[in-house]
Parts: C-alpha cells; structure tokens; sequence
C-alpha cells in the first residue's frame, strides 16, 4: 500500500510518537534517534483503509549451526595455573561490590509538543467530575465535544484567532498512544486522568494536518493495558543494550584508602568499548592488578572510511 501513513507510539515515561509514509511498495521505517524506557510499539494504519494490515521484519538473530569449534583438551601441566586463577576468581567475586560497573541511565527526551505553548489542566486541582464529557464542559477550556460527519463524538479546539477555525480533528495522544477513534478516551472514566493539555494553534506533523492537540495523562501510565483495538498492531522492540561505564581501578592520591586493602587479583586490566581517536597520540592510562605474567594488549576499530583494524602488542608485569 503506497502512501500510506504509518504512526508508532512508544508508551513509557520519555514515550515516542512519530508518523511516517510508505514507499510504493508499502514499505516503511521509523530512525528512533533518541533513548525510550518502553519496550512495546503501537503501530497504526492512519489512512481508512479497513483491508490494510501491518507487517513488521522480526528482528533476525546470528546463525551458528556452521560455526565448529576444536576440541577442549586440558593438559596436565595446567592444573596449578587453574587452581589459581580459581582463588583469584573467588576472591574477586567476593569484592565485586565494590568493583561494580554502572549501567548509563538514558537522557530523558519529553515528547516535541511539551516545548509548545500548551495549556494544562491538572484535574487534582479542580472539582473532579465522574466522566470526560462533563470535565470538558466544566474544567477544559478552548476546547470540547462534538459529533462528527458519521454521528460519533470527537473532539475540538478552538484555535485564538476564531476567524481560522476549521472543522479539522485535533491530534489526540493519550499516554504518548496517538488515538484516531475519539470515542475511546470520551468513555474513560475521568478519576483515572492526571492531566489534560491542550494545545489551540494549527499544528503539522509529518505529513498530516491538525486543528490543534489535546494530551492526556493517565494517573498509572496504564491506557494502553486497559485498551485492546484491533486497528492496532503491537510488537515487541529489539533494544540496544544499555551504556555502561566500566569500572576502573585507581591507585594513588585521591583514592579512598580503603581501595589500597582490597586484593586485586584482576586478569583484564582495562576494558574501554569506546575510544574517539582524534590527535595523532592519545595516552590511556590503567593499573596493574596483583597477577604477574604477560598480558595481551589488543585495540580493535574502524577508520574514518570504514575500515576494520586490528594491532595487538603484549606487556610483562613483574
């Protein structure tokens, strides 16, 4: 289905809202540029065309039937170099408390309408009425309850300069899920809303026109468990794996004393998944641990043109 218009609404506390067209062969994409905490997409198909379906490419995983791997064979002679990093490794374990890496939290990004000259209605702060009908008519200004062409109740704002207004649906978004049948939050009960906002200017969206916008905040955050439309197709989102920032053992001044009793019987000296190479020298530095040998220094990454490289060196610690 060529042209057609595609939303996602991805519920959550930073939630996603985007609207995309299809190419001629029906097919589309959303570039999620930006951190989400929910882990579930809410498709819909905004044209009305009730034969029209949605149909998402699964996410394909690595296939490791050919992979083969050697045989294991232990010597004899390792036995001691295997006992010992077991102590190492027991110990280690029993100081991980205190060498835990941190899981980077993701930049809360609100939704592109709360940067607009929104009105908000806090219903806490009025005299709360049973349905969302007569909290239109007795809270919510500038906008209210109307039937459209086919006899069924939608919404309207009124713009400020009341000479411009249109008959056009405003944008309606309720826990960050876009809702084209009005009919479904007019029927919610009211003490389950938080807020209203309500937003009176023309606003565009990707390829779509409307008379303005009315956000809804559930008290949970819970619309979208409470609602099942079959209009909608959910699926479950493929998330990149969360930041970390490593931990590091530091020596010296300015370190916590404590630090200099606690054994270090480390076999990975450092590990820096992301380094910008941008001088023609850049100095890394790390400590050693406890454990003496040789170790494998090895830097992996690409060029600026794309190239893989692949240099790896090796150092002694007496």
């Amino acid at each position: 289905m060529a042209n057609a218009q595609i939303a996602i609404s991805i519920p959550g506390k930073a939630y996603v809202f985007d609207i995309v067209k299809t190419d001629t062969k029906g097919r589309f994409f959303f570039n999620l540029d930006r951190d989400y905490d929910g882990e579930n997409a809410i498709l819909q198909i905004l044209n009305e065309n009730k034969e029209a379906k949605i149909q998402v490419d699964r996410h394909s995983s690595v296939d490791y039937r050919n992979l083969e791997f050697a045989p294991l064979r232990i010597d004899l002679k390792m036995k001691k170099i295997i006992e010992e990093r077991s102590v190492h490794s027991q110990i280690e374990n029993a100081y991980s408390e205190k060498k835990q890496d941190t899981i980077i939290q993701g930049e809360v990004t609100y939704p592109f309408f709360y940067d607009k000259n929104f009105i908000s209605f806090d219903l806490d702060d009025y005299t709360r009425f049973p349905t969302v009908r007569e909290t239109f008519i007795e809270v919510v200004q500038y906008a209210s309850i109307r039937k459209n062409r086919k006899g069924l109740p939608e919404f309207s704002v009124t713009q400020d300069n009341t000479q411009l207004n249109s008959y056009a649906s405003p944008l309606v978004i309720v826990d960050g899920i876009l809702l084209q049948n009005h009919t479904d939050i007019i029927e919610y009960g009211a003490n389950n809303i938080k807020r209203i906002l309500v937003f009176r200017d023309r606003y565009f969206y990707g390829f779509k026109s409307y008379q303005g916008a009315l956000v809804f905040e559930s008290l949970n955050g819970d619309y979208v468990e409470r609602q099942s439309r079959k209009d909608t197709y959910v699926t479950k989102l493929f998330k990149p794996q969360p930041k970390k920032e490593y931990f590091q053992q530091k020596y010296g001044s300015g370190q916590s004393q404590v630090a200099e009793h606690i054994p270090d019987y480390r076999y990975q000296l450092l590990w820096e998944p992301n380094i910008l190479l941008i001088k023609k020298k850049t100095t890394i530095d790390f400590f050693t641990s406890d454990v003496t040998g040789e170790f494998e220094v090895r830097l992996e990454g690409f060029t600026n043109e794309g190239n893989p490289v692949s240099l790896n060196t090796s150092i002694t610690v007496d």
